[in-house]
């Protein structure tokens, strides 16, 4: 059944996207650097990405028959995204990898990461604190001394946000250990609760403990063409080995004037283009699009009978898996029965398992076609 479900794109490509990683459309260099990475990998193009904004791509193994179909996902992606687990969307997150342990941190979107130098060796330096549903997504204030706190809200998988009361609560505490966060805002757009803070400077005395990154990827649908930006006000400082203040913006502007030479200017006149009436309109029209998707996909999937959570200020559905199921067992359930494919949770992490991740970013007909895949076909 998979085998059959898999060499059939006339059947399925409606929902078959590989759902695990955007594909940008917006270059012809792009579109031919990833079918020749198909090709390298004994595939053929069945069905092109989506032309609607952030797509998916949908890749259809035609000689590889024999390969058992999670071992065929994950040989498309080590050939189609082989750094799509490595790049962040701002180079600010690699300064604090390089602060904290010298760049040689694998790091996880789906914890808020504490970095800090008094442990060693330099993969001992991470100390994750996981966001689960038992604390609302919220992650806990690290138990030992650390450096730099980073932060993702609105979160990747999750779909959860921190009010300012939570936000203020990290402030209060960096302000009193002497540590800085790094937050990463990059889905900020896409908040529809008025009461959320769009930015951690909303909290009095952020200035002083805060670094924010933006990107243009999530909100204007800049993925591939890695352009973003850091915010490191003048009044930030961290500590040296000897305990000393540091400003941070003197050591980050070095640091940029040295390493980086800037995005391609073409790409810095889109990025400003973004700033016009008339494509902060377009903007708003797509985020909207992307928010109504998850709104379908979250209200079908909850009448269907499962757990969900985000889909409200993130274009991301974090499921709970039904009983007796880990991350993978679902996604086995999930492709064999309904045909639609998603992200297991283990692949965010440890915290990651029992959960399964969906994502607004698609069309209106696959997104309405998979929803109602999953509520006739899905068996209880």
């Amino acid at each position: 059944m998979t085998e059959k479900l898999l060499t059939n794109a006339q059947y399925d490509s409606a929902v078959l996207r590989a759902a695990y990683r955007e594909y940008p459309r917006s270059l012809r260099a792009t579109d031919a650097a990833f079918y020749a990475r198909l090709e390298a990998a004994g595939m053929t193009r069945e069905v092109e990405p989506s032309r609607f904004g952030m797509g998916y791509a949908t890749a259809m193994s035609t000689r590889m028959a024999w390969v058992p179909a999670r071992l065929r996902w994950l040989i498309v992606n080590l050939y189609c995204w082989p750094m799509y687990f490595l790049v962040v969307p701002c180079l600010g997150f690699f300064f604090a990898l390089e602060v904290c342990s010298g760049g040689r941190v694998g790091a996880s979107f789906f914890y808020a990461i504490a970095c800090s130098k008094a442990i060693a060796p330099a993969m001992q330096r991470i100390v994750y604190l996981p966001c689960t549903a038992e604390n609302g997504f919220d992650p806990p204030l690290p138990d030992r001394p650390a450096d730099m706190v980073y932060l993702c809200f609105p979160n990747n998988p999750t779909g959860a946000v921190l009010d300012r009361g939570a936000l203020k609560r990290w402030v209060d505490w960096a302000r009193d250990a002497g540590a800085v966060l790094l937050y990463d805002a990059a889905y900020e757009s896409y908040i529809q609760d008025p009461d959320i803070p769009h930015s951690i400077y909303e909290v009095p005395g952020a200035r002083q403990v805060a670094v924010e990154f933006r990107s243009y990827s999530k909100t204007a649908g800049f993925t591939g063409t890695r352009c973003a930006y850091t915010v490191v006000p003048r009044d930030v400082t961290a500590r040296s080995s000897s305990g000393e203040g540091v400003a941070l913006h003197g050591l980050w502007f070095r640091r940029q004037s040295t390493k980086f030479n800037g995005a391609p200017y073409v790409i810095q006149r889109a990025a400003a283009a973004v700033y016009t009436p008339e494509a902060q309109k377009q903007v708003r029209a797509v985020i909207d699009f992307y928010m109504e998707n998850a709104r379908l996909i979250r209200e079908g999937l909850e009448a269907a009978g499962l757990s969900v959570y985000g889909g409200r200020n993130a274009p991301y559905i974090w499921v709970k898996t039904p009983a007796g199921l880990d991350s993978w067992g679902f996604f086995d359930k999930l492709l064999n029965e309904a045909h639609v494919v998603g992200t297991p949770g283990a692949g965010f992490g440890r915290s990651g398992e029992g959960y399964f991740r969906l994502t607004g970013f698609g069309d209106r007909a696959s997104t309405e076609e998979a929803v109602a895949r999953i509520k006739s076909r899905l068996k209880r």
